[in-house]
């Protein structure tokens, strides 16, 4: 009976109401530090360089260039940022704008090594094709501070080896209700002496026509989006 008595006085909404305000609680007293933000803005043009030279814009008309920012708003420090970015557009070049002192920041892309065996010969005629893939990590990031990444995309090698998804069997994918544009990674903390895990999901927008590309929310969890995993050869 008292178990009875218990369930009708503690109800499943009032407990969750409590866990929701200890955890608010936690986060606002910057225990609990807040999801790093991240966001992706794609230029109408091209940075010129700071050294003496020229652009020649013909050339560049295929490409769009986008800067990739993360930011730590807690004001802790997070450690350990990991996170899979599948772009909309191949990634053709990056290179770092802007890091905290001291802070390694990795951002490659994410392929599977291609194992052979056997005898006889094996022969790559040419690099990977440009990847849409990337593995970004972070080994700290300090409160107020971002990290800065300029890449250059491009389809025109996909474009050259038929790669489009728009026709053949990974159609359904891009025309369905598959999420194939993401961000998903964890952070870590540190709280009383362990180190503590979180996730955190951000689906990304692209408009086909001018080629923009957009996070369009930052999340704890995957929610109601259905993304699909692309994994690339090297």
């Amino acid at each position: 009976m008292r178990g009875s008595k218990d369930e009708a006085q503690y109800t499943v909404p009032m407990l969750f109401d409590w866990k929701q305000v200890h955890e608010d609680w936690l986060r606002n007293g910057g225990i609990v530090p807040a999801i790093p933000e991240f966001s992706i803005k794609t230029l109408n043009g091209f940075t010129l360089p700071d050294v003496p030279g020229t652009i020649a814009l013909k050339e560049c008309k295929d490409l769009r260039e986008h800067r990739f920012q993360i930011r730590n708003n807690s004001p802790t420090v997070v450690l350990m940022i990991d996170a899979k970015i599948q772009m909309p557009e191949p990634i053709v070049a990056a290179w770092g704008r802007e890091r905290p002192a001291g802070v390694t920041v990795e951002f490659q892309p994410d392929r599977q090594d291609i194992i052979v065996s056997g005898t006889g010969k094996v022969t790559r005629n040419g690099p990977p094709l440009a990847s849409k893939v990337f593995r970004l990590r972070i080994d700290r990031l300090p409160p107020a501070h971002p990290v800065e990444i300029a890449v250059y995309t491009s389809v025109k090698a996909h474009e050259d080896h038929d790669l489009s998804f728009d026709t053949g069997p990974f159609a359904e994918f891009y025309n369905g209700d598959y999420l194939i544009h993401f961000i998903d990674g964890t952070f870590q903390f540190e709280y009383r002496g362990a180190t503590i895990i979180k996730k955190f999901f951000a689906p990304i927008h692209y408009d086909k026509d001018t080629r923009a590309t957009s996070v369009i929310e930052i999340r704890e969890d995957i929610g109601d989006w259905k993304p699909v995993d692309f994994t690339l050869m090297s």
